[in-house]
C-alpha cells in the first residue's frame, strides 16, 4: 500500500494546511492537505492510500510537497524522484557528510519512526580505478583507457546470482555514466571479488596484459567491455538488478542496489585524480554516496583494501599576489608522526591538474607569467588514503604597463588638443599629468583636455600612471601650437638714410610658431627683387615652437637698392605670403666717399671734401667720427658714447643701454680673462626701432666672472 511519511525537522509546529502533494512535479495541486494540519516539532506523521489519492508507481516516479498559502505557490518545495522498488520496501530520507540529501532504499521499512538507514549490498562497488595516470605522447597527455576498472565486492555471506533467477535472461547491470549487462548464469561468490573492464576479456592477450599491470588474481572474473568511460572530474556509477516482468507490457524493472557519486574536488579525495591511486571503499557496509565511505589508496584490483590513517598537514599553502616576473614558492609540511613508516608521496596541482615534476614539498615557481595565475593545491598520500591541502590561489597582476602613449601634435592656436594615454595595471589605475616635468592639478584621468590652446600650453606632456604595485612614466609628447607669424618690431616701418658704399642691416622681430621662411624683398619703381631667402630654426627643445626670433638682412647701400624693404614670413599656421614694409631706404650725398653723410660733417662741423676726418677722433673718446656716425653718438661730445650699464635684478644680472633709432645691435659676452684673448659670442640681436630708447636685457648667473659688450650694427 502506498504511503508517504512527513517530518517536521523544525522546533516549531508546522502548520501546512493547503498545502500540496503531488507525484507530478509540473501538478502541484493534485492533493491538498486539510485545515488544522499541523505537525509538532520532530513529529513524523504517514498518509496512506486510505487518506491520500495518489497513486504512485512501483515501476518508478516522483512525490512533491509544495508550499501554498490559500491556493498559491509560495516557493518551497521538497521531494524526489524514485526508481523501481520491491513490494513492501520503502524509499527513506539520508543525508551524507558533505551535507547532500538522497533518498535510497532502506534497509527495513520504518514508517512512522526513525529511518533505519540505507540497505546496503549484498552486491557493492568497492573500488573505482577512474583515472589511471596518462600517458605522455610528446607534450600531449592521453587518457589510459585500458586501466579503468569497476570492481564489485559480495558483502554476503551466500552466492549472489547477477540475474533473476525466475528469469535468468534478465541480468545485473551497470548503468549511468559506464554501462553494461551482465551474462546470464554467472554467480559472484560470498566474499569475492568481480572486475568490469573497459575492454573485452575475452581477448586473452588484453586480459593477460591487464592482470599482469594491475595484480590481479587469476581466480577474480572479469567481465567486459563496459560502454562509455569513467570521466576523470566528476560521474555517475549505478549497479542495477532486475524485477519480475511487467505483466501488463513486459518491460523489465531496475532496481537500484548501489551507486556513487564521485569527484576529483574535495571532500572527495583528489589522489584517484590521475595520480595512480584508486578510489576504494573504506567500509563496504557504508554507504556509498557518502564521501567519508571513500579513500583514494594504491590500486588493489580484485582484493581488499587495508585501511589506515590518512596522512595529515601541519602547514598548507597561502594565497599569494604577486607581480610579473616574480618568483614564488607554496609550500606544504606532512605531519610524520601519523601514519609513521608509510611512503608519503606529494603532488601538486595547478586548476586541478597534476603538474609533472612537481613532487616535492616546495612548489618553486620562478619568472612568473599572467598564465600562471590560478589555483594551486598539494595531493598528499600514502598507501592507505590521501588528503589534499587548501587550494592556494596564486593572482598574478602585470606590472602597470603603457600600452599606448601619448602622442606628440601640432595644432592650430584657439582649437582644443587632446593627450591621450591607454595602459594596463591592477585595478585601480591612477593618472597624473605634467605639463614640463610639473603636476597639472585635478587632470588625473586617462585623457587630457584642453579646450582652447594658446602659445602658454606649448611644451612637453607626460604622465605618471600608477597601480598598488608602482608606477611608470610614459615617453614625453609635444604640444606644438601653430601660431600665424606677427611682426613685434620695426613697427612702424623704417625711415633709413644711408651714403653709398656703408654697410646697412635691416632686422625684423617675430613672434609665431618657428620655424619661419623668411624673404626679404626690394621693391623700386622700376621693380621688384628677391634679396634674401632664410629658414629661422625652433630656437627651443621643441621641433615647432611659439616664440620671438629676430632675422636680419646685410647690405652694402648702392644706387640700386635704394627703396622700400619688406619682408614676407610664413610658417606652418600660414603659406599666405603677404609683404610687410620693414623700412625705406635713401641715399645720402658723400662727396669725399668717406662714408659720413655731407649733412652729417656739416652739423659737426667737418669737411665734406675731406675724406681723412672720417678717422679722426674729435672729442678724444677713443671712438673715431665714423664709428660715432654709426652709433649715433655725438662726436663732439666725449660723454656722448655707446654704454653698457649692468645692475642686479633678484639672483640675475639686467643690461641696459641707451639704443638709437635705425640701428640694430649685438650682445656679446666672454668667460675668457684678459679680456679679448677669447673670442666674444652672441648674447641676443636687437632690431632697429623708429624711436630712441633704453633697451633692457636680462642675464642669468653665469657662475664665473663674465664680461658682456654691446656692438653695433648687428653682428653676423
Amino acid at each position: 500500500m502506498d504511503a508517504v511519511e512527513l517530518l517536521n525537522l523544525s522546533s516549531l509546529p508546522a502548520d501546512i494546511s493547503g498545502w500540496f502533494l503531488t507525484d507530478d512535479f509540473r501538478v502541484p495541486a493534485k492533493y491538498q492537505f486539510p485545515p488544522d494540519t499541523i505537525l509538532a516539532p520532530g513529529e513524523l506523521r504517514v498518509w496512506d492510500a486510505t487518506t491520500l489519492p495518489l497513486a504512485l508507481s512501483a515501476q518508478g516516479e516522483e512525490i512533491y510537497l509544495f508550499s501554498s498559502d490559500e491556493g498559491a505557490l509560495t516557493g518551497y518545495v521538497h521531494g524526489f524522484r524514485f526508481g523501481p522498488l520491491e513490494s513492501g520496501a520503502t524509499f527513506g530520507r539520508h543525508v551524507t557528510s558533505d551535507g547532500r540529501e538522497w533518498f535510497p532504499e532502506q534497509r527495513i521499512p520504518t514508517l512512522g519512526t526513525d529511518n533505519a538507514g540505507p540497505r546496503v549490498g549484498p552486491i557493492v562497488l568497492s573500488e573505482l580505478y577512474y583515472h589511471p595516470p596518462d600517458f605522455a605522447l610528446g607534450t600531449n597527455r592521453l587518457d589510459d583507457v585500458e586501466d579503468e576498472y569497476v570492481e564489485l565486492f559480495n558483502l554476503s555471506a551466500v552466492d549472489v546470482p547477477l540475474h533473476d533467477p525466475d528469469f535468468p535472461t534478465n541480468t545485473w547491470q551497470l548503468t549511468s555514466g559506464v554501462k553494461f549487462q551482465f551474462p546470464a548464469g554467472r554467480f559472484l561468490a560470498a566474499g569475492s571479488y568481480a572486475l568490469v573492464v573497459s575492454f573485452d576479456p575475452a581477448k586473452a592477450d588484453l586480459a593477460d596484459a591487464f592482470r599482469v599491470r594491475n595484480q590481479v588474481p587469476l581466480q577474480v572474473p572479469l567481465f567486459g567491455p563496459f560502454l562509455g568511460k569513467l570521466q576523470n572530474s566528476t560521474d555517475r556509477v549505478e549497479l542495477s538488478r532486475p524485477l519480475h516482468p511487467l505483466p501488463s507490457s513486459g518491460l523489465v524493472p531496475l532496481a537500484l542496489v548501489d551507486a556513487v557519486d564521485y569527484s576529483d574536488s574535495p571532500p572527495w579525495p583528489a589522489a584517484a585524480d590521475g595520480l595512480g591511486r584508486a578510489l576504494h571503499r573504506i567500509h563496504p557496509g557504508d554507504y556509498g554516496e557518502d564521501p567519508e565511505s571513500w579513500a583514494a589508496g594504491i590500486p588493489t584490483p580484485g582484493s581488499g583494501f587495508a585501511s589506515g590513517p590518512a596522512p595529515q598537514l601541519v602547514r598548507e599553502p597561502a594565497d599569494a599576489d604577486v607581480t610579473v616576473g616574480a618568483s614564488h614558492a607554496f609550500t606544504v609540511e606532512v605531519e610524520m608522526e601519523v601514519g609513521a613508516g608509510q611512503p608519503v608521496e606529494i603532488q601538486w596541482r595547478y586548476n586541478g591538474r597534476p603538474i609533472p615534476g612537481a613532487t616535492n614539498s616546495i612548489l618553486a615557481l620562478a619568472q612568473i607569467q599572467i598564465a600562471q595565475a590560478g589555483e594551486y593545491e598539494a595531493v598528499v598520500t600514502n598507501p592507505f588514503n590521501s588528503i589534499t591541502s587548501r587550494r592556494a590561489r596564486l593572482t598574478v597582476r602585470r606590472p602597470v604597463t603603457i600600452l599606448e602613449p601619448p602622442h606628440t601634435s601640432l595644432q592650430d592656436a584657439g582649437a582644443p588638443a587632446n593627450l591621450g594615454v591607454i595602459a594596463t595595471g591592477s585595478q585601480p589605475i591612477t593618472y597624473q599629468w605634467r605639463f614640463n616635468g610639473l603636476p597639472l592639478a585635478g587632470q588625473s584621468g586617462p585623457a587630457l583636455a584642453l579646450p582652447s590652446i594658446s602659445e602658454n600650453h606649448q611644451g612637453d606632456y607626460d604622465v605618471i600612471v600608477g597601480d598598488a604595485f608602482g608606477t611608470v612614466t610614459s615617453p614625453t609628447a609635444q604640444l606644438l601650437v601653430k601660431m600665424r607669424p606677427e611682426i613685434l618690431s620695426p613697427i612702424p616701418a623704417l625711415h633709413l638714410a644711408a651714403p653709398s658704399n656703408t654697410p646697412v642691416t635691416l632686422g625684423v622681430q617675430l613672434h609665431g610658431t618657428f620655424p619661419m621662411w623668411v624673404r626679404w624683398r626690394l621693391f623700386r619703381p622700376v621693380g621688384s627683387l628677391i634679396l634674401q631667402d632664410q629658414i629661422l630654426p625652433s630656437p627651443g627643445p621643441l621641433p615647432q615652437m611659439v616664440t620671438q626670433g629676430t632675422a636680419f638682412l646685410t647690405f652694402t647701400a648702392q644706387a640700386t637698392n635704394e627703396g622700400a624693404f619688406a619682408v614676407i614670413v610664413t610658417n606652418a599656421a600660414t603659406l599666405q605670403q603677404i609683404p610687410v614694409t620693414n623700412a625705406v631706404l635713401t641715399l645720402l650725398r658723400d662727396t669725399d666717399g668717406d662714408g659720413l653723410p655731407d649733412d652729417f660733417e656739416q652739423l659737426h662741423g667737418l669737411a665734406p671734401n675731406d675724406s681723412s676726418d672720417a678717422r679722426l677722433d674729435l672729442d678724444r673718446d677713443g671712438v673715431n667720427n665714423f664709428e660715432e656716425y654709426l652709433a649715433g653718438t655725438d662726436p663732439r661730445d666725449p660723454a656722448s658714447y655707446l654704454r653698457l650699464e649692468a645692475a642686479r635684478n633678484g639672483s640675475g644680472v639686467q643690461l641696459q643701454f641707451g639704443a638709437v633709432s635705425n640701428r640694430t645691435y649685438t650682445v656679446q659676452f666672454t668667460d675668457e680673462r684678459p679680456v679679448g684673448v677669447g673670442p666674444w659670442r652672441r648674447w641676443v640681436d636687437l632690431v632697429a626701432g623708429s624711436i630712441n630708447r633704453v633697451e633692457t636685457i636680462p642675464v642669468p648667473p653665469a657662475g664665473t666672472n663674465r664680461f658682456y659688450r654691446v656692438v653695433t650694427p648687428r653682428q653676423p
